[in-house]
């Protein structure tokens, strides 16, 4: 006996025409936190030649009842490439009808068509949302569908990640020390060796995404957006900072921090969001 259940209709969403819709839809998914204006939404999925994104229309009222966006990027410098699953949506009036399994399949079939090495829920450069926030009640869904999230010691399998804001105001800089450390920003004889430092750290510590970020500033002037520490003449760290053009930065934040919680508080900062890190080999 055939299942009532429509069998949805799952197409590439137009960029000229259901931004609007998609933008009034992630408003109501996602948590007050993390809604951003129509525009910014827009910037960040557009990214031709990294993403490819997909809704499900009503049949009769071309209302968006689904959307489900992904990116792809590289993991570091042996050109393997990370698919991920950055957000998927459904209207809370057509839940458990099938919409998210229908985009969720579709998607896991478009990103197989690329050279993966890993999936990924939730994205890292552009950023959407690092991956399964704690307050969305998805886990279990995810769950059902093959993405293992237990809490165990298994990297992927939903450790968790934390973003940190610091108001200026609540700085305590007697928390700091240089430790005979030198801060300073990157020149541009020095980018060849930030670069393969950022390689190897991702690799030794799984930071999926960051290895595409630096590579995409070669020759560009942002070169000099890259932050380094120098412990001697070795780079020990890095960091890319993002200049405001505003009346000037209060806060700082930083984005999916795994562990140090004990740290960023006794500097002042605050805990924004927690998210739950899952991805898999493809």
């Amino acid at each position: 006996m055939e299942s009532s259940r429509p069998r949805w209709f799952v197409e590439e969403w137009e960029i000229l025409k259901d931004p609007p819709a998609i933008h009034d839809l992630w408003c109501k998914c996602v948590p007050e936190r993390f809604r951003i204006d129509i525009a910014g939404l827009q910037r960040l999925l557009n990214r031709p030649g990294y993403s490819k994104h997909f809704v499900v229309h009503d049949p009769q009222t071309r209302e968006v009842l689904g959307f489900c966006a992904t990116y792809t990027g590289f993991i570091n410098k042996t050109v393997s490439y990370v698919g991920c699953i950055a957000a998927l949506l459904v209207q809370p009036s057509h839940r458990g009808r099938g919409i998210g399994t229908a985009l969720h399949y579709h998607a896991l079939r478009k990103l197989a068509e690329h050279r993966l090495s890993r999936l990924q829920l939730g994205s890292t450069f552009p950023r959407l949302l690092f991956g399964l926030p704690f307050e969305m009640e998805s886990q279990d869904w995810f769950r059902r569908r093959g993405w293992r999230i237990d809490d165990s010691d298994v990297p992927g399998s939903g450790q968790e990640a934390c973003d940190w804001v610091l108001d200026f105001a609540d700085w305590r800089a007697a928390g700091l020390s240089d430790g005979g450390l030198t801060f300073r920003r990157c020149k541009l004889d020095e980018f060849d060796q930030v670069v393969e430092f950022v390689a190897r750290e991702s690799a030794r510590k799984d930071n999926v995404g960051w290895y595409d970020q630096y590579c995409q500033l070669v020759g560009t002037p942002d070169i000099h957006d890259i932050l380094i520490v120098l412990e001697g003449p070795h780079i020990v760290a890095t960091a890319l900072s993002y200049t405001l053009q505003s009346q000037g930065m209060e806060k700082m934040f930083l984005d999916a921090v795994r562990g140090g919680s004990e740290g960023f508080q006794a500097i002042g900062f605050q805990k924004w969001a927690s998210y739950r890190h899952v991805w898999r080999d493809a």
